[in-house]
C-alpha cells in the first residue's frame, strides 16, 4: 500500500504539524486566575496566576533567590523567584504573577514563572 519511505515522511509531517499546533495552543492558554484568599492546599501542583501587594522581601545572595510575601485581603502567600536580582521589587509594589503552587514544610508557596508590576 504505502512504501516505507512514504510512511516515514507522513509520520514526520504529522509530528511537525502536531508540535506546531501544541506550541500555538500554549501561547494562548493562560493559567487560571485565583485570588490569594481563595488559594488552598488542594491546589498544590497546579499552575495559577494571582496578584497582590508585596509586604515582605528577602534575598539570598549565594543562590540568587528572591522571596516575596504578597498580601490579599486576608491571606499572605510566599513567592519564590530563582535566579533573580536583588532590586527588582520593593515593599508596597502591586504585582501580577503566575507559577506553580507547592507546599514546603506544610506551607503553600508559589514558584514564580512570570511576574510583573502592575
Amino acid at each position: 500500500m504505502f512504501s516505507e519511505r512514504k510512511l516515514i515522511r507522513l509520520s514526520l509531517l504529522t509530528i511537525i504539524i502536531g508540535l506546531t499546533g501544541l506550541y500555538f495552543i500554549g501561547l494562548f492558554v493562560d493559567p487560571e486566575f485565583v485570588e490569594i484568599d481563595h488559594i488552598d492546599e488542594n491546589m498544590a501542583g497546579k499552575v495559577i496566576s494571582t496578584e497582590g501587594t508585596i509586604s515582605k522581601i528577602a534575598f539570598i545572595e549565594k543562590s540568587k533567590t528572591l522571596f516575596l510575601d504578597i498580601k490579599g485581603d486576608e491571606k499572605t502567600l510566599k513567592i519564590i523567584i530563582f535566579n533573580s536580582e536583588r532590586d527588582l521589587f520593593k515593599k508596597g509594589d502591586e504585582i501580577i504573577l503566575s507559577g506553580e503552587l507547592a507546599t514546603y514544610k506544610g506551607k503553600l508557596e508559589l514558584i514564580a514563572r512570570d511576574i510583573e508590576k502592575i
